[in-house]
């Protein structure tokens, strides 16, 4: 009876994540083509991850998406420190998932760096659509939209690949898809 709650918890806290995700795919989209953060939206994103950490969720690798997404809200928000701390608990559940890596990734301060681990991660996983897509916008900023296309052209077919159909058509309002 007690796997079959926790199970069920954990199932109730799948869903609440992948709402949140959506939501944070949005505001980051937001915040990337808008160069600023809407902080009532980002504080009440947190609000709402802060929760969910605060119920009966037990399961590391939920606890540390949910800890990334904080983080990188944070980041969003321009609290460097917050995002840094968030990023060290992260690693006391697991340090493997996307949005973890996506966190470490945006708090490298050289573009050069983040461009250089970008490409590690690449290589080890080539059809990652948060990576790629985070690699389309270094290259659109950089100015280099013949490379932008290609790339985003790969997150896309990925978002799709993966069934994640509304991050792609979030994603897909932002600038760089308009080249």
């Amino acid at each position: 009876m007690y796997n079959e709650c926790e199970e069920e918890e954990n199932n109730l806290s799948m869903q609440a994540i992948s709402e949140i995700e959506e939501q944070f795919i949005s505001v980051d989209a937001e915040c990337y083509q808008n160069k600023s953060a809407d902080s009532g939206k980002i504080n009440s994103l947190i609000s709402e991850i802060q929760l969910q950490k605060n119920t009966y969720l037990k399961e590391p690798s939920l606890l540390s998406r949910l800890t990334a997404f904080e983080g990188l809200l944070e980041q969003l928000n321009g609290k460097t420190k917050k995002a840094q701390d968030a990023l060290e608990q992260t690693k006391k559940y697991s340090s493997n998932d996307i949005y973890v890596i996506l966190l470490e990734t945006r708090l490298i301060k050289s573009e050069e760096e983040r461009t250089a681990r970008l490409e590690e991660l690449l290589a080890a996983d080539s059809d990652n659509a948060m990576l790629l897509l985070e690699k389309g916008k270094l290259l659109f900023d950089a100015g280099k939209y013949k490379d932008t296309v290609a790339v985003i052209d790969n997150a896309l077919i990925s978002f799709d690949r993966d069934e994640k159909a509304a991050i792609r058509a979030i994603g897909s309002s932002m600038p760089l898809f308009n080249l």
